[in-house]
């Protein structure tokens, strides 16, 4: 319990900032990664342009998949399902209005510059990387997973074999 009370407040900061950065560089690294499709794959850009946000959406989703879903559970072992949806739907109310707030509280100016920092999504390596975040978080979790499972089976069938001897 005392864990739990000590991580919270850390892991909603950090997944806070998370989600809020993602959500607002996403639109640029779809552009970036489908814009530079063109010279290679012409059909498939012309299929994505228009699609734009239905792929930003799905990039989005992913990540605050990740944010607030599969890493709640994981770190901070919630067993209220109440709790964990209060968290989960105030930190998708901020993500999605963070500009707004942002931009009330600290002003405008500070928005953009914030902003500013997208010019590096511009480079459709780094957007591709970028918008393969959130899945290689998802494959990493459960490699890791895995893993500490088959240690733990393997962890077991070692001690019942040295028990029945």
């Amino acid at each position: 319990m005392v864990k739990a009370t000590l991580t919270t407040p850390l892991y909603i900061s950090s997944i806070w900032v998370l989600l809020i950065t993602y959500q607002m560089f996403t639109r640029v690294a779809v552009i970036s990664v489908a814009q530079s499709m063109g010279p290679f794959f012409p059909s498939i850009q012309e299929f994505m342009m228009p699609r734009i946000d239905r792929i930003e959406f799905m990039y989005s989703f992913a990540w605050i998949w990740v944010m607030t879903s599969l890493i709640p559970s994981l770190i901070l072992k919630r067993k209220s399902a109440l709790l964990q949806f209060v968290v989960v739907l105030v930190l998708t109310f901020l993500a999605v209005e963070f500009e707004s707030v942002l931009s009330f509280v600290a002003g405008g100016e500070f928005v953009e510059q914030i902003f500013g920092v997208a010019v590096w999504l511009g480079n459709p390596w780094l957007a591709t990387l970028y918008l393969l975040s959130p899945f290689l978080v998802i494959l990493s979790v459960d490699f890791y997973e895995r893993r500490k499972k088959k240690l733990e089976e393997k962890s077991q069938l070692s001690s019942q074999t040295s028990e029945s001897e």
